[in-house]
């Protein structure tokens, strides 16, 4: 099972303790959100919709690639991958 580094972007640290970055385990995306939603509930509201899908308005990259452009939440890991988790932010 990989180990990965997680960064979550403002405003989604405040569902992790303030933490900037984390660490958690897995074989895919889909398995480390998996991870991180057990550990962090109030996270998982705002990361899944009620049907357990990824909210529109959350971005996933691995590496600095959009998984969107991969095999989004099946995309493998490998140790010492890194993800970074941010929430869009509508304004005009």
């Amino acid at each position: 099972m990989s180990r990965i580094k997680i960064e979550l972007l403002t405003p989604l640290k405040q569902y992790v303790g303030n933490q900037k970055t984390i660490e958690a385990e897995g074989e895919t995306i889909g398995a480390v959100l998996s991870s991180l939603s057990e550990r962090f509930p109030e996270l998982k509201e705002q990361l899944y919709d009620s049907t357990d899908h990824t909210r529109d308005f959350i971005n996933i990259f691995l590496n600095g690639e959009d998984i969107r452009n991969q095999a989004n939440l099946l995309t493998k890991l490998k140790d010492e991958d890194k993800i970074v988790i941010m929430a869009a932010i509508a304004g005009g």
